[in-house]
């Protein structure tokens, strides 16, 4: 026990009252706090440098594709060789057959239009690894500028994430909490559903008046035996 100021009136009183003799302060629910906040910050700090440690100097950056778009390159290639072959293909049969001549411009249009999306499909594969290279080439230059900045927002964002992770668990917990079914007798949650079997078995022992016992009804308290 050690005798400290209270934080509201200033006097003297005992760090393990309840609340302060002269003002009524709640002395210890302040201190419950207070070392909750201690802990809190010890945590912190052991992160921060934790993920300290963790950080290194990031590699220069090379202009590479992702499997994503690797494939839409493939799709795009594929597509623009078909189209290639599809309008050369018309082309040669439109001079040896004049019936197909009349459908052949449509067909050579569409060949077209196929054979452009595949071209967009390579362009687009290859805009985009040259964006990320680019956001890469970013983070290496700051980083080699400015080491320490840079270890310094990493860690951040690490904090950041991990204080927006524990806010969603903690919303999870509580909107499952809510979910949970309580006696609106005794406010049990200690329960038990009441199965077909329970039905049919009231139903038989007790007859109709065991069957409008459960009828209806989800479930049963195992604390006051009510049914709900």
């Amino acid at each position: 026990m050690a005798i400290i100021q209270c934080p509201e009136c200033g006097k003297e009183v005992s760090d393990k009252a309840g609340n302060c003799p002269h003002c009524g302060f709640g002395v210890k629910q302040y201190m419950e706090d207070e070392e909750k906040e201690r802990k809190k910050q010890k945590e912190l700090e052991y992160k921060i440098e934790k993920y300290q440690m963790e950080v290194t100097m990031p590699v220069p950056p090379v202009k590479r594709f992702s499997d994503h778009e690797e494939w839409q390159i493939f799709c795009g290639l594929v597509s623009a060789v078909i189209s290639v072959g599809g309008v050369i293909f018309i082309l040669i049969v439109s001079r040896e057959y004049s019936d197909f001549a009349s459908t052949a411009a449509f067909e050579l249009i569409l060949g077209i239009v196929f054979g452009g999306v595949g071209i967009a499909l390579i362009k687009s594969a290859f805009n985009s690894r040259d964006e990320r290279f680019r956001r890469e080439q970013a983070v290496y230059s700051g980083a080699k500028a400015n080491f320490e900045a840079y270890k310094k927002q990493l860690v951040s964002d690490k904090i950041a994430h991990d204080e927006f992770l524990e806010k969603y668990k903690s919303a999870n917990k509580i909107r499952a909490q809510a979910h949970i079914p309580k006696c609106p007798i005794c406010g049990s949650t200690n329960l038990k559903k009441i199965s077909i079997f329970a039905w049919a078995f009231n139903t038989a022992l007790f007859g109709e008046i065991g069957a409008l016992n459960v009828a209806g009804k989800t479930w049963q308290c195992k604390n006051c035996d009510s049914r709900f």
